[in-house]
């Protein structure tokens, strides 16, 4: 499987989201709020 995670944890406007190997940690738990 893969996952989203936003590279280097970044919490900028511009941060870049990656796509990783889950790997079963929890930073790597998405919630969509619309």
């Amino acid at each position: 499987d893969k996952v989203l995670a936003v590279d280097g944890m970044s919490t900028a406007d511009s941060a870049h989201v990656v796509q990783y190997d889950d790997n079963g940690t929890a930073d790597h738990l998405w919630r969509l709020l619309l």
